[in-house]
């Protein structure tokens, strides 16, 4: 690994989430789905960034900016970009 990035992010599960915070599974899903804190999709799973959930929680500024917007959309085969 690269030492300039430093480590990459902890993501994890909603249910990891919960079950390290104590908070509600559904609450943490609503602040995803309204984009209140960094996560990403992958598949059906939304993968949350623990780091900055953290942070959310302590207060501190965590709006997303464009490029923490982008979702990973899977391609369908026969779809553009595959022969």
């Amino acid at each position: 690994m690269n030492e300039a990035y430093g480590k990459p992010p902890e993501m994890l599960q909603i249910k990891q989430v919960a079950s390290r915070t104590g908070l509600s599974y559904y609450y943490i899903r609503q602040l995803c789905l309204s984009e209140e804190i960094v996560f990403i999709r992958a598949g059906n799973k939304y993968l949350v960034n623990y780091d900055r959930f953290i942070d959310y929680l302590n207060g501190n500024d965590n709006k997303l900016n464009f490029h923490e917007r982008i979702r990973a959309i899977p391609m369908q085969r026969g779809g553009e970009g595959f022969e």
